[in-house]
């Protein structure tokens, strides 16, 4: 059996079916998606689109748009830092006990790229598609997707375990010293695979 050990995700910790506090915590994210339809209905999304490579810039305009929001709803949280996963976390109301981490995802594109954090039922992203335009085929529009991180990778769950336990074996074999034989070798070199994890949202935009 492959020992994955991703505090992120595993196959054996997912919840398939909702209970209680999953529910509480759609309830909490879909007030979070009615106020962000709200207050987002007259924004120019195509502000936020990657101009001369600068991908940075749109990201913390999505991200900066999102926390005036929260802010507005009174909502407590904590900011992650920079190229850490789950840009926003414990997010709650005051005195409730009830929260959830939330990721900003803004695309261009019908790609979305999780770098090396998995998708998971512990986070809900808010995917901002900036729109596309196309010459021989219809446009397709700006849109904001709010989705549970599960639901992104349900289907093909049983290959992400898959992939994980191969990633885990390279990891152990080349980037682990305690572990690995030939990450022993190395005299001054030394390397370290990391998954990147990528989505395709083409579906969700219709």
């Amino acid at each position: 059996m492959c020992d994955v050990y991703d505090d992120e995700y595993t196959l054996f910790n997912v919840l398939s079916q909702k209970d209680d506090d999953y529910i509480k915590k759609e309830i909490l994210f879909k007030e979070i998606e009615t106020e962000v339809k709200k207050q987002m209905c007259g924004i120019d999304m195509s502000v936020m689109k990657t101009n001369d490579g600068e991908t940075q810039k749109g990201e913390r305009i999505s991200i900066k748009i999102m926390k005036d929001i929260f802010d507005g709803m009174g909502l407590l949280y904590e900011c992650a830092g920079s190229q850490q996963s789950k840009d926003f976390r414990n997010i709650r109301r005051e005195g409730s006990n009830v929260s959830i981490n939330i990721e900003i995802k803004k695309t261009d594109n019908t790609t979305i790229y999780f770098n090396d954090t998995c998708p998971s039922i512990d986070i809900f992203y808010i995917i901002i598609f900036t729109g596309k335009q196309y010459k021989r085929k219809k446009d397709n529009p700006p849109k904001i997707i709010f989705i549970n991180g599960y639901e992104l990778l349900k289907d093909d769950e049983e290959l992400i375990y898959m992939y994980k336990c191969d990633i885990e074996h390279i990891k152990n074999k080349w980037g682990r010293k305690k572990t690995g034989d030939y990450a022993n070798r190395f005299k001054r070199m030394s390397v370290y695979p990391r998954p990147t994890y990528k989505a395709d949202i083409t579906d969700l935009l219709i």
